[in-house]
């Protein structure tokens, strides 16, 4: 599905919801990189839970005087509540829908797992601050292995543009969370990014696709050091 199409049937839904008629939900909360999460997982888990998107600053963006945002507050309120699993991104602003807040609203026996918000603007001076920042973010996650990212991110493109990773970086993500919501004691590494099945895997996935693709200048590879003959694979 493209960006497009999701973000207009957002609009309409308020919250995106795979409905597998399953008595157990997952809900994702952030970016929009939950929205191509949450399609990959629907297959990795087998279709197993309903999977709910919520984009944080959707409605803000879009201008809350659009929205019932009381009842929006509410479905989210109780969808959180109520669910097996929550993947979230970290916030430090609410968006007009708690956002700070709902890691705490969980039930006792709900996982709950915090993913890296993965941007990385190389495009400018602020370059070692962004990076700083990224892998930070990874450190304190739920994902700490996910650390490979910076320490390869000179001879791997791992995004497409400042604020998108590449699919496929999203994939493995989106596998790493399955295994902890499956408890199988996989762990993703390094070597499933070049693992020739697993990328042949990915392809047969439908997914949301993140818009633009920014390619590495030889100003950019410069300045940041990231190769221009950098592995990329997307």
């Amino acid at each position: 599905m493209n960006w497009v199409d999701f973000e207009n049937e957002l609009f309409e839904k308020d919250i995106y919801t795979i409905n597998n008629n399953s008595p157990c939900d997952i809900v994702l909360f952030g970016s929009c990189h939950m929205a191509t999460i949450g399609f990959m997982l629907n297959k990795l888990l087998n279709y197993q839970y309903n999977i709910h998107i919520i984009l944080s600053w959707f409605f803000e963006d879009k201008g809350v005087e659009k929205f019932n945002m009381e009842s929006i507050n509410n479905k989210i309120g109780n969808l959180v509540s109520n669910c097996s699993a929550f993947i979230y991104h970290e916030h430090i602003n609410d968006y007009s829908i708690n956002a700070t807040k709902l890691p705490s609203m969980v039930n006792s026996t709900c996982l709950k797992f915090l993913v890296p918000n993965y941007r990385l603007d190389y495009t400018n001076d602020n370059y070692e601050n962004s990076l700083n920042m990224l892998n930070y973010f990874i450190e304190n996650s739920s994902f700490p292995e996910f650390k490979f990212v910076t320490d390869n991110h000179k001879n791997i493109m791992f995004f497409n543009m400042p604020f998108h990773p590449t699919h496929y970086l999203l994939f493995l993500q989106s596998q790493s969370i399955t295994n902890k919501i499956l408890r199988n004691g996989h762990v993703i590494s390094i070597t499933n990014y070049y693992d020739k099945k697993n990328r042949e895997y990915f392809k047969q996935f439908h997914y949301v696709i993140l818009p633009g693709r920014l390619e590495i200048t030889s100003e950019i590879s410069k300045n940041t050091g990231i190769q221009l003959n950098a592995d990329y694979f997307n």
